[in-house]
């Protein structure tokens, strides 16, 4: 049977010209497709959040990445009052190149967002590529030296992607000497200071990755600037498993798990 299933599939794909060599669908700009997971930026001096960053799974794989959007918050609520009045539950704002002020390609199946401490970076876990994949943020413009796919391609527009070197999982020295392997879907992320769990000011951040079986994959966020790069440096598992998030307490160096198998919290 398995044998008779394998070539109908075949024979199937030989009359639909099926080609699984070919790059898939890029996704057009300004489209929503499964998004999974919002946050509001933080503004360096404080004050209220002037963007709001969406993060889009493409949970069905239709087209061949997901994307991250940041869409100008004054824009969404003059829309908001002028056209759905005031607020109304069946509003809906059009994501026109004025309310999305940059996207990026970021990889399929994002799972969480998160915007660091200091604002100047959102964390997300990626289950596709099973990683961490960061991208920077100054005043609602992304920042990942992203580039397009297919500069000479046919489709008109196309969403920049991320470059390899803003994603993380199994690179760095410690992780390698360590031997520190992501064999496990990541599903959430959370970030805090390194100074509110005993660093000097100013070390930097670290972030916490929950994996799907049971374990948090801990990075070393240090150095200032753009061009920093987490370090994965350490895996602790014995967590209960089917994790679905995790969510850290504010200077108090403790995150929380939520688990969908589990009765407890962890």
């Amino acid at each position: 049977m398995p044998s008779r299933t394998l070539v109908a599939f075949a024979g199937a794909c030989l009359l639909a010209a099926c080609n699984f060599d070919q790059a898939g669908l890029d996704p057009p700009p300004r489209t929503l497709n499964f998004p999974i997971a919002v946050a509001l930026s933080e503004p360096p001096g404080g004050g209220e959040p002037r963007h709001l960053f969406v993060a889009n799974s493409n949970f069905d794989i239709h087209y061949n990445t997901g994307s991250l959007q940041s869409l100008d918050l004054e824009r969404v609520h003059a829309i908001i009052a002028s056209d759905c009045g005031g607020g109304s539950v069946d509003c809906v704002v059009p994501l026109s190149s004025d309310v999305v002020v940059s996207e990026v390609g970021v990889g399929s199946h994002v799972s969480a967002i998160d915007v660091s401490p200091r604002g100047d970076r959102i964390y997300l876990s990626v289950r596709s590529n099973r990683n961490l994949t960061f991208v920077d943020v100054d005043d609602g413009e992304l920042r990942c030296d992203a580039s397009i796919r297919d500069p000479g391609g046919s489709q008109d527009e196309d969403i920049p992607r991320c470059g390899d070197a803003f994603r993380r999982g199994q690179e760095g020295e410690v992780a390698s000497e360590r031997g520190l392997v992501l064999s496990d879907d990541p599903v959430g992320v959370t970030s805090g200071r390194l100074e509110d769990i005993g660093a000097s000011a100013g070390a930097g951040d670290f972030v916490l990755m929950a994996l799907r079986g049971g374990g948090v994959a801990l990075f070393l966020d240090r150095d200032a600037g753009p061009g920093r790069q987490p370090e994965l440096v350490h895996i602790a598992t014995g967590f209960p498993e089917q994790l679905v998030n995790i969510q850290l307490q504010p200077g108090a160096g403790v995150a929380w798990l939520a688990s969908q198998g589990s009765s407890a919290l962890g």
